[in-house]
């Protein structure tokens, strides 16, 4: 019995730190393209609404990232592949989910008090688009990435 559940323990424990680490390492690289593209000029403060665009286009394209590195991490705490397309799965949902969320929540509150200040529907439609139909993707295309890399050893062995 012990033993049962404390796989699955495992299990969900090491998922769970695959998938922080991936959406940490695409925030990451998110953050600091976005600052090195501000630094450099390329993104003026006079232009309204280019570093929110820069930073969204950015988070999107860099979702192959996250996909890799979970995945790959994955490999290393599992010591195989398997069950890698789950891995990115869950990977392509957390964060953007989490801010969809968020967002969604919002949108309906700001819409419900009738300011116009909220996204219109085909503006929101456009963003879930753009999420399912490049975001996803591009996860899955990095997880695949990840698994024709060899598993890394562990520097010491363990018992």
């Amino acid at each position: 019995m012990w033993e049962e559940s404390g796989s699955t323990i495992y299990l969900s424990t090491c998922l769970c730190s695959c998938l922080q680490v991936g959406s940490g390492v695409q925030t990451l690289l998110v953050s600091l393209v976005t600052l090195l593209l501000a630094t450099l000029g390329f993104l003026s403060p006079a232009s309204r609404g280019a570093l929110l665009t820069t930073t969204i286009i950015l988070f999107v394209l860099l979702s192959f990232v996250a996909g890799g590195s979970a995945v790959a991490l994955w490999g290393v705490m599992e010591r195989s592949y398997e069950g890698w397309i789950g891995v990115a799965m869950h990977v392509s949902c957390f964060l953007p989910g989490i801010v969809m969320l968020i967002f969604t929540v919002l949108n309906i509150a700001i819409k419900h008090t009738g300011s116009l200040g909220a996204v219109p529907a085909g503006i929101y439609f456009t963003i879930v688009a753009i999420w399912f139909l490049v975001s996803v993707p591009l996860t899955f295309v990095g997880g695949y990435m990840a698994t024709k890399l060899p598993i890394l050893d562990y520097p010491v062995k363990t018992n």
